[in-house]
């Protein structure tokens, strides 16, 4: 093309006669990829001008990582304390010991439980080591009580749920205790059995196997009897599979336990909660996710951060399947007339909770 040629859509100075409009005809703007990402959560790209209300609360800036080419999130200071604060008492929690005997009481009332959890059982050393063999019935029950102990000693030490009413602690207690158990003790198989994916490891140093059957009654042909243990062997299985069996694969590590373990006790669904109350828990829980997302996207690409924050959350809907299975399992114990725990009958199925 010669020197001076003129392009057929520019004039003689080389202005475009027609220049394009940013907008679409019906003058929508178009996102892109940067815009969307802005929209996910605590992520705002330095790009986008304009961000919304919610994403001015927890606003991360991306910087380029140098090796990789992909985004990262630089964490707010509030955000890590958020987690460190949920791992300090992740700690106090597991140390709490008793500094004198308690006698411990068969039937006590969850108030009284509230204000000295001892009472249900002695605070003994949390052992997930299955040094103490197979586990039967009277062994599951003991650590249950046990579990149910550091629950309440977890409630009477996370803020805003320490500074609430006795009764309103026992309502969120009631709301996640079967998810609580199920997730202390499933991170906690997960972290000591990296090779043995058959077992579920208990507090007190026992254990149950896949394999093996936990026995109600020895040499028992009840065919009631053998129904209920059908059923725990079919809750114990699914247990391995729709819970351990994922925290595997994600390599579940300690700041993500504590923060799930947060979200499920900061539920501003549960029952006979005030407005006022219920807002905190919200406001408590929204924080705690926001700093979860926010430890992620400083270590991962916004893509596998936004995976594994999600991926986070799907390990609480398995638990809340198999705490329902754990409850229903109970129930049918209680049909059948046999000896339930008082305390965690009290907990499990005292609908005024």
């Amino acid at each position: 093309m010669e020197p001076d040629a003129i392009r057929p859509d520019r004039d003689k100075t080389g202005r475009q006669k027609n220049p394009r409009r940013g907008g679409c005809e019906n003058g929508t703007t178009k996102m892109s990829a940067n815009s969307i990402c802005g929209e996910l959560p605590c992520v705002t790209s330095e790009k986008d001008n304009v961000v919304s209300d919610d994403a001015r609360t927890c606003t991360v800036s991306f910087c380029m990582n140098s090796a990789s080419g992909h985004p990262k999130c630089s964490v707010p200071v509030g955000d890590e304390s958020v987690l460190a604060t949920l791992c300090e008492i992740e700690h106090i929690c597991n140390q709490l010991r008793d500094a004198h005997p308690v006698i411990t009481k068969t039937s006590i009332t969850l108030i009284d439980a509230v204000l000295r959890p001892s009472l249900i059982v002695s605070r003994s050393p949390l052992i997930f080591d299955g040094s103490l063999g197979l586990a039967g019935c009277k062994e599951y029950f003991e650590n249950l009580r046990r579990l149910i102990v550091l629950l309440f000693d977890y409630a009477n030490t996370l803020k805003p749920i320490a500074d609430l009413t006795p009764s309103e602690k026992i309502s969120i207690i009631h709301n996640c205790v079967s998810q609580f158990a199920l997730l202390v003790v499933a991170y906690h198989t997960v972290r000591n059995t990296e090779m043995v994916s058959s077992t579920i490891l208990l507090p007190s140093g026992h254990y149950f196997h896949r394999e093996k059957p936990v026995i109600i009654i020895e040499q028992c042909e009840d065919k009631q009897i053998i129904l209920l243990e059908s059923r725990i062997e079919i809750v114990k299985k699914n247990i391995l599979d729709v819970v351990l069996s994922p925290m595997r694969r994600l390599g579940f590590t300690e700041i993500e336990m504590v923060a799930l373990k947060a979200i499920i006790a900061l539920d501003p669904s549960a029952a006979n909660l005030t407005p006022h109350s219920a807002s905190l828990l919200a406001v408590a829980r929204g924080s705690v996710q926001n700093a979860l997302y926010a430890h992620l996207s400083s270590r991962l690409s916004p893509a596998e951060a936004t995976s594994r924050f999600g991926n986070l959350l799907l390990l609480i809907a398995g638990l809340s399947k198999m705490g329902a299975a754990l409850c229903g399992m109970m129930q049918l114990c209680r049909d059948l007339s046999m000896n339930i725990d008082p305390v965690v009958d009290g907990l499990f199925f005292n609908d005024s909770c």
